[in-house]
């Protein structure tokens, strides 16, 4: 073998030596299908957990109105005592 030919297979060693570490690489990474069926999963889970939020801010929301008509209510009765008991 002259010269030329040591270089090149040297070469083609160094070349192949790359194709082999990024087919390596490539085994190791997701598939399409994979990451859709993963996000599909976290979409689902994000979607059940802005339900819940939903329903707790309508209940606290309900809580918060009971909460006002009871305070009025207060005012009220304490508005008609006095002007009772002025009388």
């Amino acid at each position: 073998m002259d010269k030329a030919e040591v270089d090149l297979n040297k070469r083609l060693d160094s070349v192949n030596e790359f194709r082999k570490q990024l087919a390596d690489e490539t085994a190791s990474f997701l598939t399409r299908n994979e990451y859709n069926q993963a996000h599909a999963s976290l979409v689902d889970k994000v979607a059940e957990l802005s339900k819940r939020l939903d329903a707790a801010d309508n209940r606290s929301g309900g809580l918060s109105a009971g909460w006002g008509y009871l305070v009025g209510a207060v005012g009220v009765a304490a508005l008609l005592y006095q002007t009772v008991k002025k009388k």
